[in-house]
């Protein structure tokens, strides 16, 4: 799977040259719309799955998330096709399997995931005409907007080996204007702002940002963000001292092991010298057991960080909150490592939305007519305010969403 969202990246990137934007003016002005037009004429009705289960109501919210993009949006230089959907994590090989690795680990994981739900646009790039003269996708390149319910994937990146199927470690990169490190790029600094994302009047109430390059996938995807919770109340979310921090790599240093074996290691030392790169590490940051925990961005724990180390490590990819160097010119940007709080799976299961995220790439370019309407759109026309008053307001709007004029 990581193989191939790293082959759409590059091969999105190639298709992104300027042969291909002038390709794609062919037909940046039109109209194109969507493929089909999604009506909901029935009642929305519960979804019963033996791993997940979703209410009616959850159900009819995602209906309704995919009914405002469509009624905001009609695709101008991109063909454009709708879903909803309800998460159900898949199944992995069980723990105790010889294939039981890194890839199995981190889908096993998502079961620490709340029930979340919602709907995205699919925004087909490249385009032919069918024999009847229909705009039709020529290739599978494309661009989403989604709208959902308790999103955690969306924006944020799995510590797999801290994480299991009951706790969710993870850090959320982000980018703002003036951040320092290796994420400090001119190009992240003008995406930031491209159409006034940054300081937009309709995204003022809301914590909103631009996530760099492959922060939170694997291939070379970039996005924006908007978050709302009721009242702006921060997202249930901790961040993780270094004494858990420590507790935590112990209980897994056993599975960090089996997984390097089984994604092929030969080192048969590599658990002794493991063990006693973590004493090493252990000793160094037992003073600071009440400090938050910082790690680099793209970082991926994993047990070579212990088996390589010895008494003079400095341990680069980790930070505490009197770190020096955290996100200063010429180091890594450094982000919080965080957990999901107790209780939030739970409250998922049958309530309304505790956080929402809205969420979509960039466009290919930022000059072609239809790219600039399909991020005006969901930056001027889509009603923010109607859509945080349907989840968090006091009282629920009476009337029909509408766009912005």
């Amino acid at each position: 799977m990581k193989t191939m969202q790293s082959l759409f990246a590059v091969l999105l990137f190639v298709v992104g040259s300027s042969q291909a934007q002038s390709t794609r003016k062919a037909y940046a002005d039109i109209d194109i719309g969507w493929l089909r037009k999604i009506e909901f004429k029935e009642p929305p009705k519960a979804i019963i799955n033996q791993d997940r289960n979703y209410t009616a109501k959850q159900a009819g919210y995602a209906q309704a998330m995919l009914t405002w993009i469509q009624q905001t949006y009609s695709p101008k230089g991109m063909l454009g096709d709708m879903k909803w959907y309800t998460f159900v994590p898949d199944k992995s090989e069980p723990v105790t399997s010889k294939d039981y690795d890194y890839n199995e680990a981190e889908k096993n994981n998502r079961n620490a995931w709340p029930n979340y739900y919602g709907a995205y646009a699919k925004l087909s790039l490249f385009l032919k005409k069918d024999a009847s003269g229909k705009f039709v996708p020529e290739t599978g390149h494309h661009i989403r907007w989604l709208i959902e319910a308790n999103g955690v994937e969306t924006i944020s990146k799995q510590l797999v080996s801290l994480s299991t199927p009951e706790e969710y470690y993870f850090l959320m990169p982000r980018y703002e204007v003036g951040l320092k490190g290796s994420l400090d790029k001119t190009w992240y600094a003008e995406a930031a702002k491209f159409r006034n994302f940054t300081n937009h009047p309709n995204l003022k109430n809301y914590v909103h940002y631009y996530i760099p390059n492959g922060q939170v996938t694997d291939g070379k995807d970039d996005f924006y963000v908007v978050i709302m919770t009721k009242n702006r109340q921060p997202l249930p979310f901790e961040q993780v001292t270094v004494g858990e921090f420590i507790r935590q790599v112990e209980k897994q240093l056993p599975l960090m092991y089996q997984m390097a074996i089984n994604g092929g290691s030969k080192d048969i030392n590599l658990k002794a010298r493991a063990n006693g790169g973590f004493q090493i590490f252990k000793k160094r940051f037992a003073a600071k057991a009440n400090e938050n925990v910082y790690l680099s961005e793209n970082n991926q724990l994993g047990l070579f960080d212990f088996a390589n180390a010895d008494e003079n490590s400095t341990f680069p990819w980790f930070q505490t909150s009197s770190g020096t160097f955290q996100n200063s010119d010429g180091y890594p940007t450094f982000f919080p490592l965080l957990k999901l709080k107790k209780g939030v799976k739970e409250a998922s299961v049958s309530g309304d939305p505790q956080w929402l995220v809205v969420r979509w790439a960039p466009p290919l370019s930022k000059n072609l007519a239809g790219d600039i309407h399909y991020m005006d759109t969901i930056l001027n026309r889509f009603n923010y305010e109607y859509v945080y008053n349907y989840f968090f307001g006091d009282k629920r709007p009476t009337e029909s969403y509408k766009p912005l004029d």
